[in-house]
C-alpha cells in the first residue's frame, strides 16, 4: 500500500517524512504564493481561486513560482495573443 500508487490511508497507518513531504508539496489554497510562507523547490500548488498550477524553483538563488500552463496557447497570424498582460490559451479537450 502506496500513497505513490494511488491507495487511501487507514486508520491507524503511520507513513514516513517521505510520504508527508509529497503530500504537502501539492496543496491545493487560495493564493498560494502569498499564502504559502515557506515555500521549497518542487512544490506543484494549485490555486483555488483562479485554478492555475505553481511550481516552485530555485532559479540563480531565488526562489521563484512558474506557472504550469494547462491548455493550448492561442496564436493569431503566428503571434501569441495576450489580453491585460495575461497568455490567452485554450482548454485542454
Amino acid at each position: 500500500m502506496t500513497m505513490a500508487q494511488g491507495d487511501d490511508y487507514v486508520i491507524g497507518y503511520v507513513y514516513p517524512f517521505e510520504q508527508a513531504n509529497r503530500i504537502k508539496n501539492a496543496f491545493r489554497q487560495a493564493d498560494p504564493k502569498t499564502n504559502v510562507s515557506n515555500a521549497q523547490p518542487g512544490m506543484r500548488l494549485s490555486d483555488s481561486n483562479d485554478n492555475r498550477l505553481w511550481h516552485v524553483v530555485m532559479i540563480q538563488g531565488v526562489k521563484s513560482f512558474l506557472e504550469i500552463l494547462q491548455g493550448d496557447i492561442i496564436c493569431l497570424e503566428n503571434e501569441v495573443v495576450c489580453f491585460n498582460n495575461e497568455v490567452l490559451m485554450s482548454p485542454k479537450t
